[in-house]
């Protein structure tokens, strides 16, 4: 083999060597510095969820907490977000601050994961097939909502159609209770209390509702 051959596929081997010492290194601060959803700077959609499995979507919505150095007690996401370099642990972790989009993805990823592992959360579709008495007797005491999404997209009329008016009313109330409406009528009161997401808020402001949400409200009296 002639030297200048033999010098080449030297350069080539050390070429090849030094690329994938390049490409580990960049895996590993991607890893380390990476996030699973951009959920602080954009509105997450359907889309970005449904690439995730069932357990990254649990650590998505950890990971908007753990933006703003929320402690862990679960090993598990203690030693996830530990290894992430952006991860910063702060003892005085508030809610309060995180911003809208962050509350309006931590939301809407809670009603993803609730919608995919729930085995009696049914979605809207389903509505018309199903009595009264089914939402007001089978599904309390969970995490469940009739309309999982419908803080985040507009209703359509057929959808809607065939459900009684109090279905209505309850889809309807269900838009205000996400955001912590305080009921007088004992009927919902008791409904929403036994839902685990649901937190009264006795500040509650109207101004509180998206325009999506109040777009879907107009509709679902306009049938009641």
């Amino acid at each position: 083999m002639k030297k200048n051959q033999l010098s080449i596929i030297i350069l080539i081997i050390i070429m090849l060597i030094t690329g994938c010492a390049k490409i580990e290194l960049v895996e590993k601060s991607t890893t380390s510095h990476s996030y699973l959803l951009n959920s602080d700077s954009e509105i997450i959609t359907e889309v970005d969820l449904s690439k995730l499995n069932d357990t990254e979507l649990k650590y998505a919505l950890e990971e908007i907490y753990a933006r703003h150095g929320k402690i862990f007690a679960d090993v598990n996401y203690k030693k996830y977000f530990t290894s992430k370099s952006w991860y910063t642990p702060d003892p005085s972790f508030n809610e309060n601050s995180l911003s809208s989009i962050e509350k309006e993805n931590l939301q809407f990823i809670y009603d993803f994961i609730n919608h995919q592992s729930s085995q009696n959360n049914y979605t809207y579709s389903d509505l018309s097939n199903y009595s009264d008495t089914f939402y007001y007797e089978n599904r309390r005491g969970d995490n469940s909502y009739i309309i999982p999404d419908s803080s985040t997209r507009r209703l359509t009329l057929n959808e809607l159609a065939g459900c009684s008016s109090e279905l209505l009313a309850l889809i309807r109330n269900e838009i205000y209770a996400r955001n912590g409406y305080i009921f007088s009528k004992q009927i919902y009161r008791d409904y929403f209390s036994s839902k685990l997401w649901y937190s009264p808020n006795p500040n509650f402001n109207e101004s509180w509702l998206s325009s999506i949400e109040k777009y879907n409200i107009q509709l679902i009296k306009s049938l009641e």
